[in-house]
């Protein structure tokens, strides 16, 4: 009989006319809280990953350069191979124009909300709960879908474009579940096939996308036991036998993705523990779970400065955010069997943070990584707050205030998120935001100061530079070497390389792999005829990354000077090699066949260079 009645419920997914309002509300209502988004501009990791990454630079959908997209980034093997290449077929059709991009990120987020209702409407409407909720199953999963779609907690995942790969991954997992919940209802064994087919390439495409869907095995094992198996002593056994094998699958798939030096290496460049990051993780949880219920726009930034746990007591609310965790992960358990519903959207937030929010060497924070944990965490206060309205339907006075309650809460979570994309128009606007909300920390400063350098503001940059090497570390121990060759730069454009040359010794003090610093030492070398210092310098630069064409041709520059037109000639052809067309190449191209007489090459070369239009 209950068979028979999922199936009744289990209506196939083309049938929408009774999804009408939910696929036209929401599009109108991401419209009006993400339309202006679509001209933000890239922000921070979008540099590295999408915007100088050459591998996602797509100019034909050929073979080789599909395979190229998905490797990702360079020398870092293949991992989210699936994120990279959507970035590149964006990068194809519109180059580095960021709207592209925002559409297929707003795109993903529309989907997935749809994707959503369906799953969390269909879960209602199973035999163990329809009676309870199927009578208000549309108006609960409507709720529940607004309330996490239009969060501002989303806002990094979507309007933040690199944060795609949280995204789309998420769209996938969900999508994996909905199929997994199709194929178990499925009437005919054909629909069984089919529907478990999609689910497993759902589930790979999200694994292909990111790493987070490794909990995805898990998931569905707890759902089917809650909602389908329902909860037994025999039943737990046999959940606990299956939960084995994924869980193998989990370990031994972080073990191939990060190998065991990259884990421990991952910590000695964090300036926390393990330990401090699992004591802090539970406090960083609750602090999740407050902005989720309290979204005001003030609470939400890029990087947050929150405080390291070095032991249950340091700080005092290490060790209340400890047992709050436990209990309710009790409270989840132990109320499994007669609120099957609620424990599952509880456990699923929880079991979706464990990959980012446990002893992997991540950073403490980020509000991203709250876009699946959230995604059934406002099931239950829709569900109340549903029951609530039907409750007092009679009593008119009551029902009006909780439905402006409920309306004036969606109107709060959709301020936030126009305020936070407003927050996101720039680079500049960005870390001004974020030093407004998180003052002390280094890496808010130091990409505030090379804002400032960008636009030309030298004195503020400076400034900004000195306030970051005063600030806290909370992302990488010996980062501050960046900020100190920062501040070497600002000084050789102010004409003072000797105390340019002292900030460069204090970065490689912190940090001697870096090659830029190297780089910069031997220009300034160079300009003062040190030419032995000089070389030494560029090669130590060319040693650490042999990538960068500037990097051939301040060696070639050196060589030229040292008499080598022939060398200096091979390290010019690596750089072109690497693409580089610029005027700095053609010039010293000249310069090269000038010293060997050559005048028609000579020729050649700087009439290009005065045609190229990059320096």
């Amino acid at each position: 009989m209950l068979e028979k009645d999922f199936r009744l419920a289990a209506r196939p997914l083309w049938r929408l006319n009774e999804y009408r309002f939910l696929v036209v509300a929401l599009f109108l209502a991401l419209l009006a809280v993400y339309g202006n988004s679509l001209n933000c501009d890239w922000h921070f990791d979008d540099h590295r990953n999408i915007v100088d990454n050459a591998n996602l630079h797509m100019h034909a959908l050929s073979w080789e350069e599909i395979k190229r997209a998905l490797t990702g980034l360079p020398n870092e093997g293949m991992t989210r191979p699936l994120a990279y290449l959507s970035f590149a077929l964006n990068y194809y059709i519109g180059r580095d124009d960021v709207l592209g991009f925002h559409l297929t990120n707003l795109l993903i987020h529309y989907l997935t909300a749809i994707i959503l209702f369906l799953f969390i409407h269909r879960t209602l409407n199973l035999p163990r709960l329809k009676d309870q909720y199927g009578k208000h199953s549309y108006s609960i999963a409507l709720l529940s879908t607004f309330l996490w779609v239009l969060h501002p907690i989303q806002v990094l995942a979507v309007t933040y474009i690199v944060q795609r790969m949280a995204s789309m991954a998420a769209m996938f997992y969900l999508l994996a579940m909905l199929f997994y919940l199709l194929a178990r209802g499925a009437e005919k064994r054909a629909g069984v096939i089919g529907y478990s087919i999609l689910t497993v390439l759902s589930a790979s495409l999200s694994l292909a996308t990111k790493e987070i869907s490794a909990t995805l095995p898990l998931a569905i094992l707890l759902y089917d036991l809650l909602f389908f198996q329902g909860i037994t002593r025999e039943n737990l056994k046999k959940f606990f036998l299956r939960v084995l094998l994924p869980l193998l699958l989990i370990l031994l798939a972080g073990l191939f993705l990060w190998g065991p030096a990259k884990f421990v290496g991952g910590y000695s460049i964090r300036p926390f523990t393990m330990g401090e990051r699992l004591l802090t993780e539970p406090r960083v949880m609750f602090f999740y779970i407050s902005l989720l219920l309290y979204p005001v726009s003030s609470r939400f930034t890029l990087l947050h400065d929150i405080d390291l746990s070095t032991s249950l007591l340091v700080p005092w609310t290490t060790l209340p955010a400890i047992l709050f965790i436990l209990a309710l992960l009790a409270a989840a358990f132990s109320s499994a069997r007669r609120w099957p519903l609620f424990s599952y959207c509880l456990l699923f937030f929880f079991l979706n943070h464990v990959i980012e929010g446990s002893i992997l060497p991540l950073e403490i924070a980020y509000e991203h990584r709250n876009y699946l944990p959230s995604m059934l965490f406002f099931v239950p206060w829709a569900t109340i707050l549903i029951m609530g309205l039907h409750y007092f339907s009679e009593k008119k006075a009551l029902f009006r205030l909780l439905a402006a309650s409920v309306t004036f809460f969606l109107f709060l979570e959709g301020l936030g998120v126009i305020t936070r994309n407003n927050a996101l128009k720039s680079e500049l606007s960005l870390w001004l935001d974020n030093r407004e909300k998180s003052p002390h920390l280094h890496r808010v400063r130091h990409n505030l100061a090379v804002e400032y350098t960008t636009v030309g503001l030298l004195l503020p940059a400076s400034e900004e530079f000195l306030q970051a090497l005063k600030g806290k570390a909370a992302s990488v121990s010996h980062e501050k070497y960046d900020t100190y060759y920062s501040l070497g730069q600002i000084c050789r454009v102010r004409g003072n390389d000797d105390l340019a040359l002292q900030q460069f010794a204090e970065s490689i003090k912190l940090f001697s792999s870096f090659p830029d610093v190297y780089q910069a030492q031997a220009e300034i070398m160079m300009s003062r005829g040190r030419l032995d210092e000089a070389e030494r310098a560029i090669r130590r630069a060319l040693y650490l990354n042999s990538r960068l064409p500037s990097f051939h041709l301040t060696y070639a520059e050196i060589l030229l000077k040292k008499g080598n037109p022939e060398g200096a000639l091979g390290e010019v052809k690596k750089a072109l090699l690497l693409r580089d067309a610029s005027r700095r190449t053609f010039r010293t191209l000249a310069a090269i066949f000038r010293i060997k007489g050559d005048t028609v090459r000579t020729a050649h070369f700087e009439r290009l260079s005065q045609k190229s239009g990059v320096r």
